[in-house]
């Protein structure tokens, strides 16, 4: 398809399509959306702006959900008009750096949708934009959704041309490319306008920062532009840019750098409506509902609650808890029957305490009505007194509920001391067998509690179950974490098994993808 040029009036066009292009004076009306908890002064005197030129922008190309002309939201309208503001003189950004910090789904992925199609195509600033994130699928987050904007709109289809892996190309020379975390490395002695550096809390040094900085020191009138949510101790990058923002907004610091960011002061409480309201500016517009968030202070542990949706960035490590209290007790039901013959897919799963003192097999089954997947223990073995199980007597009796449950798969943490025990047992038996590795871990502890707290996995509210549970201690893997027998106050044997087969009867196997660098 043939890029078509747009034809230049001067420097820029003034308009494109009907849609004006040119700056616009900075008023006060444009910061009347919701209040932020720290915003940047911008420098005195008269600016301009090309917030409302990029707003407008979106409003002609951009759809919503629902396919109606996209308007932001009163909150990215304030943001964005700051982010772009301009010296009126030189017609240059006034900040070449910029945080957005806001609690989750409060619309972050929208507002660079916008900044990347402005860029793409019509924006006076920019040619080269480049999106970061810490793997691959956070860095085509944003990706595939600017990618879909470009083409099912008729005047960006005809101009940007496309591709799934190899970046948008856009007229006179506009490139938008996106790269995981080994990304910074390639950018040195690159020259770029816009970056746009998405899940900044996912960053453990200041590596990225510190690449793309250079990368943007040639251009006239660059933008590095971070979104976040909040994130704990580990942070490095996020608390550093926060930590410089508050020291221009308390006057410690000279301005130049910009931020914006919603939420709650450390200590808040977490009960008030009032402190809730505040830190989600898109919960007074609607995006969100008062039920989704008292869904989630029941279901997260009070430490995620104050990180996810009051966007508190602790100072302190955060908890060991894996779920919210009551949610795994909520989900027993154990007057559900799991029928081997009609409740299929079925995956069986074995896992042993830390120390052997007991083991759990449990069998998770996708069931034909009401809650989709129900996982009851069907075989337990025990110490007595200060032994501990013999692997012989657990893989006996694996042997035999094999024949019993004619599972589709036989699931085991292959990390795990049982590991090796049941690659044996899975040579003699004829199902198929998966191992989990430390990344299929990770997945399938998350994928626990998400299943938990969304209503789509039951139990039969065993003792062992409910037991384990309160006694389960996460450790941090990367950027997400695990299920851990060693850091928990005691067996988690039979969690560890509901996990591994929730896993493998919800989850099919996956090829192994490292994170890859687009750019």
């Amino acid at each position: 398809m043939a890029i078509t040029q747009l034809v230049w009036m001067g420097d820029h066009p003034t308009a494109v399509e009907g849609v004006h292009l040119a700056p616009v004076r900075l008023t006060r009306a444009m910061d009347a959306g919701p209040r932020p908890l720290y915003e940047t002064p911008l420098p005195a005197g008269r600016l301009l702006t090309y917030g409302p030129a990029a707003a407008a922008w979106a409003r002609a190309h951009l759809r919503d959900d629902n396919g109606r002309p996209l308007e932001l939201l009163r909150w990215q309208y304030r943001l964005l008009c700051r982010a772009l503001a301009v010296d009126p003189t030189t017609l240059r950004l006034v900040h070449r750096e910029y945080l957005a910090g806001v609690p989750r789904q409060s619309g972050k992925t929208t507002l660079a949708r916008v900044l990347v199609s402005w860029a793409l195509s019509v924006s006076p600033l920019w040619r080269r934009t480049v999106g970061l994130a810490y793997d691959r699928d956070g860095a085509r987050r944003i990706y595939l959704p600017v990618k879909a904007d470009c083409e099912s709109d008729p005047w960006l289809r005809e101009r940007i041309r496309t591709t799934l892996h190899a970046g948008l190309t856009g007229p006179d020379g506009r490139v938008y490319q996106v790269g995981s975390k080994d990304a910074p490395r390639a950018l040195r002695g690159e020259a770029v306008d816009l970056v746009l550096a998405d899940e900044l809390l996912t960053q453990r040094t200041t590596e990225l920062w510190d690449a793309v900085i250079p990368a943007t020191a040639a251009r006239p009138s660059p933008l590095v532009f971070g979104i976040s949510n909040a994130g704990d101790e580990r942070a490095v990058l996020l608390r550093r840019l926060y930590q410089r923002g508050r020291a221009i907004v308390d006057g410690r610091a000279p301005a130049g750098y910009g931020m914006t960011w919603y939420g709650a002061p450390e200590g808040a409480d977490r009960e008030s409506r009032r402190v809730i309201l505040a830190a989600n500016p898109a919960l007074r517009e609607g995006l969100l509902s008062w039920e989704g968030v008292e869904a989630e202070r029941e279901s997260l542990t009070p430490d995620a609650f104050d990180r996810e949706r009051l966007n508190v960035l602790a100072e302190r490590p955060r908890d060991a808890g894996w779920i919210g209290a009551g949610v795994l007790e909520r989900a027993g039901a154990p007057d559900r029957v799991v029928s081997i013959a009609e409740c299929r897919p079925l995956a069986m799963a074995v896992d042993a305490s830390w120390g052997w003192t007991r083991a759990t097999i449990r069998v998770a089954a996708t069931m034909p009505d009401g809650v989709p997947v129900h996982a009851p223990i069907v075989g337990e073995l025990h110490a007595g007194g200060a032994g501990a199980v013999a692997p012989a007597a657990l893989l006996a009796e694996v042997a035999r509920l094999v024949e019993l449950w004619r599972p589709d798969v036989l699931a085991y943490d292959a990390t795990s001391a049982v590991g090796p025990h049941m690659e044996r047992v899975a040579a003699t038996v004829d199902v198929p067998s998966r191992g989990l590795g430390i990344r299929d871990m990770v997945s399938a502890s998350t994928a626990l509690a998400d299943a938990l707290v969304a209503h789509e996995l039951t139990h039969d509210g065993e003792p062992a179950t409910i037991a384990a549970g309160l006694a389960a201690r996460r450790a941090d893997v990367g950027e997400s974490w695990r299920l851990s027998r060693k850091r928990s106050a005691g067996p988690i044997d039979s969690l560890v098994a509901m996990a591994v087969a929730h896993y493998a009867a919800t989850r099919p196997v996956d090829p192994d993808v490292e994170p890859q660098v687009f750019v």
